[in-house]
């Protein structure tokens, strides 16, 4: 489905279930997509990132899962982090 959505133009995003144990296919397909393609999220206030299953989710949770994104993709937390802001205010706009 990845791989579909990858070539049709889609973004994905990914929140907390990424770093579940039982999510592998999730991680494969973080791998699939382009940085220029990616988001992140939380799904707030459910599926807290590991290892803080089972508590409150809130976006203070955004830098587990980016740092988990990054060391999944083998990529550079810094720049896996200012593609995803570029993304995000492409999409939606400046933050400011």
């Amino acid at each position: 489905m990845a791989e579909e959505c990858v070539a049709a133009g889609y973004m994905l995003s990914f929140a907390g279930t990424l770093t579940f144990k039982n999510a592998p296919a999730l991680r494969e397909a973080l791998k699939l997509v382009p940085s220029d393609q990616l988001l992140v999220e939380t799904d707030s206030p459910f599926l807290a990132p590991m290892p803080h299953r089972g508590s409150l989710n809130t976006p203070a949770q955004i830098p587990t899962i980016l740092r988990f994104m990054a060391e999944e993709r083998e990529a550079d937390l810094d720049e896996l982090c200012a593609a995803i802001s570029a993304n995000s205010e492409r999409i939606f706009g400046p933050f400011a």
